[in-house]
């Protein structure tokens, strides 16, 4: 609950917000103690932050290439580490040697036991 709608009483005019001298008789009573953000530091990081990364489809698009990226490690790092034969791969000292060597696992998790 960060973000809010200007107040209905205010009206953007030239690029700043005026108040109508109608309004401004009523302006107090559309403001209260629950409308100001208890944590300011926290509230302008959000609303900068939305700004920045232009608007919620932004956030939201920065988010899943976010998680696209990190399953993409987790993955990459899951077949480097149980799928490659790495003692197999740092024997090798020739290329004829490096030629017959396994690089993958038949079957990686046929060793492993709790």
């Amino acid at each position: 609950e960060f973000w809010r709608s200007p107040p209905a009483w205010s009206t953007m005019h030239e690029g700043y917000t005026r108040l109508d001298e109608a309004d401004l008789e009523t302006a107090g009573e559309d403001w209260n103690v629950n409308d100001v953000p208890q944590d300011l530091d926290r509230f302008l990081s959000t609303v900068y932050t939305y700004y920045e990364q232009k608007g919620y489809w932004g956030f939201v698009s920065r988010s899943c290439s976010h998680l696209v990226a990190l399953s993409f490690y987790i993955g990459f790092s899951f077949l480097l580490l149980f799928f490659v034969d790495w003692n197999a791969l740092l024997s090798c000292v020739s290329e004829e040697t490096c030629r017959h060597a396994r690089i993958w696992y038949r079957h990686p998790f046929e060793k492993l036991s709790l």
